[in-house]
């Protein structure tokens, strides 16, 4: 009499299994979001504000800056009833490319090696993770090895596997996801939020609800990174107009650390003009911003 043969894995399981709820871990986190304190659009406040009700767990990762971070944290724990915890982060440029630092404290200054980078975010207990491997607007300095290539070789923490900036983050996400086969990497997933909007379409899924859970799971290589959100073309109009203003004033801060030619000069003046006037057609309460660094 024939063996019954072991059950065979489907190569492509059915939609209805990988939309199971209680397939994935509860918790909820968006690791990587942008304040006004950067090249975001909202205050950290409004932030935390859209993440409850959707999110346990909000990283504020500015570029270069953690005060947003620090308002956010400060924010949330002053008002439990949004059920929102925050993790002080910060969106650091490194000679080589992009790196999260999380759980920080202080400021991680930009400019240094990958490896100098990870060592200071590692003195504050925190935690450092590849942002965006394969997306081509990954600046790093001329002539510098980029993160992918040094990944084998530098003590990270983990690898962002979503991250949901734009209608093309799928094949970017999928290489990193196919990537991080050989690197064996914890896993994370974030919107890269540069408006409330997105907040939350892009999460890192972790056992429990809370800061600490979440950073067990990150240690313990137990965490799963998912898309919540889906691009369609009536999104376009929208999601161009936020993209071009975060480019904009991406363009001024990358200006001011760094003095450019007469065209950035110019670029500058016009962006700072185009922002004044857009002061003078909106209420004082919302037209509230801190001086860029």
């Amino acid at each position: 009499m024939r063996g019954t043969s072991p059950p065979q894995l489907p190569l492509f399981a059915p939609s209805v299994v990988r939309s199971a709820r209680r397939a994935r871990p509860g918790g909820r986190a968006d690791l990587h979001v942008h304040s006004y304190w950067s090249d975001g659009a909202q205050s950290p406040e409004t932030l935390v504000r859209r993440a409850s009700g959707r999110l346990d767990v909000l990283a504020v990762t500015d570029h270069d800056e953690i005060r947003g971070a620090l308002d956010a944290r400060e924010f949330a724990r002053e008002r439990p009833e949004l059920r929102v915890e925050v993790v002080v982060g910060e969106e650091i440029s490194t000679r080589n490319g992009h790196l999260l630092g999380l759980f920080l404290e202080e400021t991680v200054p930009p400019g240094l090696s990958a490896l100098a980078t990870i060592e200071r975010i590692h003195a504050q207990n925190g935690l450092a993770v590849v942002a965006h491997p394969f997306h081509p607007m990954n600046v790093r300095e001329r002539g510098a090895r980029c993160l992918t290539d040094l990944a084998a070789e530098l003590p990270i923490d983990a690898i962002e596997v979503v991250n949901n900036a734009g209608y093309f983050s799928w094949l970017y996400d999928g290489l990193a996801a196919l990537r991080n086969v050989e690197w064996a990497l914890p896993v994370t997933g974030g919107s890269d939020a540069h408006d409330a909007w997105y907040v939350g379409s892009g999460v890192t899924r972790f056992e429990g609800h809370r800061v600490e859970d979440l950073r067990r799971a990150l240690a313990g290589g137990r965490t799963l990174a998912q898309v919540r959100w889906r691009w369609t073309a009536d999104k376009a109009p929208r999601h161009l107009a936020i993209q071009l203003r975060s480019l904009l004033r991406f363009t001024v801060i990358l200006a001011r650390r760094q003095p450019r030619p007469r065209v950035w000069r110019l670029l500058t003046t016009a962006v700072a003009t185009v922002a004044r006037q857009r002061a003078l057609t909106i209420p004082p309460a919302t037209s509230m911003r801190p001086e860029l660094p």
